[in-house]
This record gives C-alpha cells, sequence and structure tokens, in this order.
C-alpha cells in the first residue's frame, strides 16, 4: 500500500457512488441509506450535477418535534432537495487526502464528492475510508 502521503482521493473514495434526485421523496431516499447501508448520498439535479448531499445527520434534524410538526400538516411529500446540505463540499479526485480531510474538518462534514469538470459526481471520500486507511483495510 502507498504512503498515506502519496495517496490521493481517487485511490480512497468510492467510485459510482448511489445518487439521487432533488425531487426524489425524503422517505425514498431515508430508505436507500437503510437498504445500502450508507450514512449519505450525493443529491443531483435533472442534469446530473451535484446540487447537494443528504445524510443520516440531515434525516435526524426532521425528526426533531418542532420540524417533523410541519412536515406531518404538508399536502405533499417532503422533496430530498428542501432538505438536504448544501453546498455540496467538493474535492478533485486528484487532491490529496490530507487536503480531503482537511475540506472535511473545516467544514465539519463526514464526506465530500469528487465531480467531474461538469460537476457531474464521481465518487464519494467518507470518514469511515479514512477509518479503513488506518485499519489497513
Amino acid at each position: 500500500m502507498l504512503a498515506a502521503t502519496q495517496l490521493s482521493v481517487a485511490d480512497l473514495m468510492t467510485f459510482g457512488a448511489i445518487v439521487v434526485g432533488e425531487h426524489d421523496p425524503v422517505d425514498h431516499v431515508k430508505e436507500v441509506l437503510r437498504e445500502q447501508r450508507i450514512s449519505g448520498v450525493p443529491v443531483i439535479n435533472e442534469d446530473g450535477v451535484l446540487v447537494g448531499v443528504f445524510s443520516q445527520t440531515d434525516a435526524l434534524h426532521l425528526e426533531q418535534p418542532h420540524v417533523s410538526e410541519v412536515i406531518r400538516h404538508r399536502t405533499s411529500p417532503l422533496r430530498v432537495g428542501e432538505v438536504m446540505s448544501r453546498p455540496p463540499v467538493i474535492v478533485s479526485s486528484f487532491a490529496s487526502i490530507e487536503d480531503a480531510a482537511r475540506l472535511m474538518v473545516t467544514n465539519d462534514v463526514h464526506r465530500v464528492v469528487a465531480v467531474d469538470d461538469a460537476g457531474h459526481p464521481i465518487g464519494v471520500l467518507a470518514a469511515m475510508d479514512f477509518v479503513r486507511l488506518a485499519a489497513g483495510i
């Protein structure tokens, strides 16, 4: 294995990450998180461009009594684009993992999304990827 100082985001990230659309119902996206056993997903618009991230933390905020009371009285399903975290924290797949880690700490997030030149997500680097690196897995 390469030394950590030689690793890039592409060496650790998950390529072809699961994504959801900004108009997807929140209940569907929460089910995706459960079924895939992941803690967050990039959210894309109709053009496939990254517009946000929805995570378990976002889902937990929706469970707060004052928020859930408002949601309960809605006449239409809550859409992920209404409650996702934005702007998404993005990183180049060529960036060092040290730079990615600094971005995560500075922005207080558990994942960063690597995007191509057009803003389409190509992968996700999550905090758990750093744990796997430290564990030698």
